[in-house]
């Protein structure tokens, strides 16, 4: 079993690593070992910490699994303790905003074909790749240094502008989650997660844009505030993300419950009865048909070109 290092902590707006070390010694010790999770990127599998006279050491649960892309997933995996980590406001590469939305879809179509998923996995080569276990005496011995982006909406650094050679570089975690699977426990989160276009509402004075969507019976909104409309890190103009968004009000007034809307977001405190996702950049959305979920639209320009052509 793989004994982690290191553990990412998120509770509310906090989120940071931490080192096993310094487990023992956090204020409120004892909820703070409640919202330790894997440190790697594609997982939010939680850790447990257990105590010992050696000082204690992070492990997965019993009953827990990592995510398929996790490299903890690996039996053999050692994880690394002699490596600097350092965390830096970033933004996510367009690589990482991409394979985002692909896993979330992917999660869309486990949960409505889940005897497809079943018949996969019965199908799948259970061989796998193994990362080989570090012997003594290695060329490790090297320290390593690690970068965690936080993510920040308003920045142009990420993951390609960072990498250099003997770094590397770790993209903010975004929990994929399906909108009744959202809880309070979500709050002040990072999500990725889906739903369908109820209606949508543009205020151009405010600047703000609100498209309701629903899911299972929960109701959601995700709300554009004004840094969507006034990002620069995309190269988008302003007035033509409201022209953007408009045709899609104006589509979705029309062809109603057709459109699944697929997108990374953050929250603030989560209240049931009034589910709000802010999305702040324009490159986060992306659209799958109703009728057929394989016809997917990677961004709001691929969209509204459909929608203009009446090619949907």
């Amino acid at each position: 079993m793989v004994k982690f290092s290191r553990a990412l902590y998120s509770k509310n707006d906090d989120n940071r690593f931490v080192d096993v070390e310094s487990i023992p010694h956090q204020a409120n010790y004892n909820d703070f070992v409640n919202y330790l999770f894997c440190p790697d990127e594609n997982c939010n599998t939680r850790l447990s910490y257990v105590r010992t006279r050696e000082g204690g050491h992070l492990r997965k649960p019993r009953g827990f699994e990592h995510e398929e892309k996790c490299s903890y997933a690996e039996e053999f995996i050692k994880a690394v303790s002699s490596t600097i980590f350092i965390e830096q406001n970033g933004n996510l590469s367009n690589e990482g905003i991409t394979r985002r939305k692909k896993d979330m879809i992917d999660k869309l179509m486990d949960f409505l074909e889940p005897q497809k998923k079943v018949a996969s996995s019965d199908n799948k080569n259970k061989s796998t790749r193994k990362v080989q276990k570090i012997e003594d005496g290695s060329e490790t011995g090297t320290k390593k240094t690690t970068i965690s982006i936080k993510y920040d909406p308003e920045s142009k650094v990420d993951k390609e502008s960072l990498n250099e050679e003997g770094v590397t570089v770790r993209e903010p975690p975004f929990s994929r989650v399906l909108l009744h699977q959202i809880s309070e426990k979500d709050s002040y989160k990072n999500l990725s997660t889906i739903g369908v276009i109820e209606r949508v509402e543009v205020d151009e004075i405010k600047e703000l844009a609100k498209i309701f969507v629903s899911f299972s019976d929960i109701n959601a909104v995700f709300e554009l505030p004004p840094p969507f409309f006034n990002n620069s890190v995309r190269g988008i103009s302003k007035l033509q993300l409201f022209e953007y968004v408009k045709i899609l009000a104006t589509y979705t007034n029309i062809n109603k419950q057709s459109l699944y809307m697929n997108s990374m977001c953050q929250t603030n405190q989560i209240k049931n009865d009034n589910l709000i996702l802010y999305v702040y950049d324009p490159d986060f959305p992306s659209f799958l048909l109703r009728s057929n979920v394989e016809r997917v639209f990677r961004d709001f320009g691929a969209l509204v070109a459909a929608i203009t052509t009446k090619a949907i």
